[in-house]
């Protein structure tokens, strides 16, 4: 049987075997440790593949995919469901990662364009990829008809032929005779409406990962597009047009003279802080912190990428363009850098006063992120180092998201937020409640610090939503909320009483 039909039907099997899995897995919510096993069993199916049939990604994309895994495993440790999905985000981002490189080049090495051009193609192999593996890759004709392999087809295809007849005449006699439907009922205990589910998921789950298991495999497509984008091919194209000097001079000399003016005129307000607030009457410190703030963000956001851009199309003529480019670069950066700047005190001075939250927390933890690969742009793609630019920032981010996670945002809003209550406007408890299981030991911990009164609306809260008495699905087990659910038990003696006396007042009619 030729090895590429082999790999074919070790590709398509183990996406079948994912897909299934998945199903009994993943439907269970909210995410927990379920989706670290499904994530370790793909990861080691793809293992296996490598080792026994020497196809799949090469040792940069396979430590794309390791990392990828160990997001996966970080779902069972904190409950934030906004760090969550940051870590399901940033799993999509390494599998992306994981299918831009052909083998002869390195992953530290792929640029942004690269990266860009993954993205597509990992999307692409997700959404076709599997009919170009079945139809394609595997033929068919020379898979062996004798041995195990033929008694398995022979199971697969009576299996495929028996099972909608089976759902038909089961489904006839279930509406024929109640008796026999309430023993199928209680034997399977599943409605047609779950079956239709089950159905779905795993057809969705085999879809794309068939797909996407097979441009990680093959991805002939993927090395022959990366060699048009790096130039590498055996009939490159025409130099693609581009921007001269005078054209990216005037570029960002312009916007070199917006960012001063607007440095300029705000410099009083940026550094201003209380005391502009205090003196200035039609000025709150909503109208100078958080109007500002996301705007500059924004601003911050932007500029970066532009720059990119800029530096993709310059095509310089002489060795002193690079240095025009550059000087008026570093210029624009350094501006930025006293926006950035500004932004995050802007936000620090709204949060002493108002409190903090999630939004207030990750957006300061993304400017901060911005900063720093504002000066590794400085360091690698200037000097002419570009090619490292994408590896630093990608790297960069995993460790931003990994420190998140130690340092716990719920429990350190708690914290905060209590803290602050007692000085200032007083803690927001229907924003606290609101959190996930992370800031329930942080709020057990600094209970002395929530207002006497609203102690027992907290207490009924926690005993409502962690005092389980029954034992969770062991899918969704996460570290955070067994930690909650123990922290509550601990202190049932204090919050029970509490949590029974409270009662909610009744609304006055008027």
């Amino acid at each position: 049987m030729p090895i590429r039909t082999a790999a074919g039907l070790a590709l398509l099997a183990l996406a079948l075997v994912a897909g299934l899995v998945g199903d009994g897995l993943l439907r269970a919510l909210p995410w927990g440790l379920n989706l670290g096993l499904w994530a370790g069993l793909l990861f080691l199916g793809i293992l296996v593949i490598r080792r026994r049939l020497d196809v799949g990604p090469g040792a940069g994309r396979l430590a794309a995919l390791s990392a990828a895994l160990v997001f996966a495993l970080l779902v069972a440790w904190r409950a934030s469901p906004t760090l969550a999905l940051l870590d399901v985000g940033i799993m999509a981002v390494l599998g992306a990662a994981a299918a831009i490189q052909p083998a002869a080049k390195a992953l530290r090495l792929a640029t942004v364009l690269d990266h860009l051009v993954g993205l597509v193609m990992a999307t692409i192999y997700a959404a076709f990829g599997l009919v170009a593996l079945v139809t394609v890759d595997i033929d068919w004709k020379a898979v062996p008809r004798d041995g195990w392999l033929r008694h398995l087809l022979a199971f697969a295809r009576g299996l495929a032929i028996a099972v909608p007849l089976l759902i038909v005449f089961g489904a006839l006699f279930m509406a024929a005779d109640a008796v026999f439907q309430g023993l199928v009922t209680k034997a399977f205990n599943i409605t047609p409406e779950e079956i239709v589910g089950h159905a779905l998921l795993f057809g969705a789950l085999t879809w794309v990962l068939g797909g996407y298991l097979r441009g990680l495999g093959f991805g002939d497509e993927m090395a022959t597009i990366q060699a048009v984008v790096d130039g590498s091919d055996a009939n490159p194209p025409k130099r693609r047009p581009g921007l001269g000097v005078v054209e990216i001079a005037v570029v960002l000399g312009l916007l070199d003279v917006l960012f001063a003016a607007f440095v300029a005129v705000q410099f009083r307000y940026f550094f201003g802080g209380a005391s502009l607030v205090e003196a200035t009457k039609s000025l709150t410190y909503a109208d100078y912190a958080r109007h500002g703030f996301f705007e500059l963000c924004t601003v911050a956001a932007l500029c970066l990428p532009m720059l990119l851009v800029g530096h993709w199309l310059f095509r310089p003529e002489k060795p002193a363009h690079h240095k025009v480019f550059n000087a008026l670069a570093l210029v624009l950066v350094g501006l930025l850098a006293v926006i950035t700047v500004s932004g995050l005190m802007r936000m620090r001075l709204y949060t002493h006063e108002y409190g903090l939250t999630e939004l207030r927390l990750y957006t300061s933890v993304f400017m901060g992120w911005l900063a720093l690969i504002q000066v590794w742009f400085c360091v690698t793609v200037l000097p002419g180092r570009g090619d490292r630019f994408a590896f630093g920032a990608l790297v960069a981010g995993l460790v931003a998201a990994g420190l998140l996670h130690v340092a716990n945002p719920d429990a350190l809003i708690v914290r905060y937020n209590l803290v602050h209550g007692r000085t200032h406007h007083g803690a927001d408890l229907d924003y606290v409640l609101g959190l996930s299981a992370d800031a329930v030991p942080a709020l057990l911990e600094n209970w002395a610090d929530v207002p006497e009164p609203a102690r027992g609306r907290v207490a009924q809260h926690l005993w409502i939503n962690y005092h389980a008495k029954d034992a969770p699905d062991w899918r969704t087990w996460n570290w955070s909320r067994s930690q909650a659910r123990a922290a509550v038990q601990a202190q049932a003696a204090m919050l029970q009483p509490l949590a029974q006396s409270f009662s909610i007042p009744p609304k006055v009619e008027r």
